[in-house]
């Protein structure tokens, strides 16, 4: 465990002892330094890692459903990870892989939990089978349960109805994104509920994706979810670094870690114009432009290497960068609040997803090279 004192961001004196780093500023604060630093006294903890099933984990997201019960997601084998009780003397964790993870789970990205015990996934790839076959792009989200009794668990009525064909566990899935690279939830308490944004790999844009009424565990009716596709939005992939995103769920607001354009962007969907409508694999894509897309204006002149991991939590805005194994901590207004160097625990290109646990104590980072989950435990949040 490493205990962090300070987390100014100013030059430094420090002294090590193991197994703690101490860090002190030469200087005194200035007034525009944060008032609350949100870091300050924090521990940094492995709390996963590959005794546990990890295996180049990409990203991560607490169960709303289920208290204490985090999921990880693994790119390299297409497997995942829960963990029950995170955190405490009981945790114990337990390694799943679907039985067609191999399409519905290939080279994950990113996942996003929704409400009655569903997730969303997505993934890095146009679609190759973990390379058994040529590309091409038959690739999007799917839709998932969290239930201990479907996921990962062979549905017998569905491979009957598949002609002896076991397409795994998976509840939905659309194939209109290969190279996904981001996911995120969206609240609109309208029927099924099962909206999510993604980030676009292929297309470098957003789109949003409701697949309306799921199919049931591994059946393979796809047609009737509908596709919007934000085509003036302009991201822009990295490969082999995801994009992750985070919806407000209050104000409507997508946030979005815009890798390779080293940024921070908000998309506002609520009101756009439809421009175009075309066939795509399986259901209609419909174009839109001329919604709300501004890029973030952090203080304190703090700029973003290869941001890649965001959460949000009680108006914090937390942005990892995967380049610099940094950690920042904003407003909504872009305000910078702290600053998180996790370059003693984690390599550069290791920072992948982050997520804050419901209690808002502690966040959780993905380390990919590493194949490791952090807690930083202790956060000061501002009241």
């Amino acid at each position: 465990m490493r205990l962090i004192l300070s987390t100014v961001s100013l030059p430094t004196l420090c002294l090590v002892a193991a197994p703690f780093t101490a860090c002190q500023p030469e200087v005194e604060p200035e007034a525009d330094d944060p008032v609350v630093s949100i870091f300050a006294g924090v521990a940094v903890d492995t709390i996963v890692d590959e005794q546990d099933g990890l295996d180049g984990p990409r990203d991560l997201d607490f169960n709303p459903e289920v208290a204490g019960e985090l999921w990880i997601i693994n790119r390299t084998d297409d497997g995942t990870v829960t963990v029950s009780d995170v955190g405490t003397d009981a945790q114990q964790a337990r390694y799943r892989k679907d039985p067609f993870a191999l399409h519905f789970m290939e080279e994950t990205s990113s996942m996003s939990f929704a409400s009655g015990n569903k997730f969303g996934s997505c993934g890095e790839t146009r679609n190759t089978y973990d390379g058994q076959e040529p590309a091409n792009d038959f690739m999007g989200p799917a839709l998932w349960s969290a239930s201990d009794e479907i996921f990962a668990v062979t549905n017998p009525e569905a491979v009957a109805d598949n002609d002896g064909f076991d397409l795994g566990s998976h509840l939905d899935m659309m194939h209109e994104t290969p190279l996904c690279m981001g996911i995120a939830w969206v609240d609109t308490g309208v029927g099924d509920n099962n909206v999510y944004f993604v980030f676009e790999g292929l297309t470098n844009t957003i789109a949003r994706y409701d697949f309306k009424s799921d199919h049931g565990p591994g059946f393979d009716d796809h047609t009737d979810g509908t596709v919007e596709r934000f085509i003036d939005v302009d991201v822009k992939r990295v490969a082999d670094i995801p994009s992750h995103m985070v919806v407000d769920q209050d104000s409507g607001l997508l946030y979005v870690a815009d890798t390779g354009n080293k940024r921070v962007g908000v998309l506002d969907a609520s009101k756009s114009l439809l421009v175009n409508v075309f066939d795509g694999f399986e259901t209609e894509v419909q174009e839109l432009e001329r919604a709300k897309w501004t890029a973030m204006a952090f203080s304190d002149g703090i700029t973003l290497e290869a941001p890649s991991g965001i959460a949000l939590k009680d108006g914090v805005l937390y942005v990892g960068d995967n380049a610099t194994s940094k950690v920042h901590a904003f407003d909504l207004d872009g305000r910078w609040l702290d600053t998180l160097d996790l370059s003693a625990d984690i390599a550069a290109g290791g920072l992948m997803g982050i997520r804050v646990n419901p209690e808002g104590d502690s966040l959780y980072v993905v380390d990919f090279e590493g194949s490791r989950v952090l807690r930083v435990k202790g956060l000061n949040i501002p009241g």
